[in-house]
């Protein structure tokens, strides 16, 4: 089970050539495309790694003309508001 995500798949057992597809949870994103299936090749066994969700971080604004934002970080979490 990735962490900060989870699979599009709720059965218990998966078939040969069955893909299950990562969604990360709100304020986190897929580390790369690559990253966002797992593939079924036998019994229990997956083809590619545990895919890594992200924490989604914003940096400070550019400047702005005839104003100033009220910052005090230098760089901010999802949804955060300056």
């Amino acid at each position: 089970m990735p962490i900060n995500g989870l699979y599009n798949g709720s059965q218990s057992t998966y078939d040969y050539g069955d893909i299950l597809v990562l969604i990360c949870d709100d304020g986190y994103y897929a580390f790369s495309n690559a990253d966002m299936k797992r593939t079924c090749v036998v019994k229990d066994t997956w083809k590619e790694s545990d895919p890594t969700c992200q924490r989604i971080v914003c940096f400070q604004p550019s400047k702005m003309s005839n104003g100033r934002y009220n910052k005090s970080q230098s760089s901010y979490d999802f949804e955060s508001v300056i």
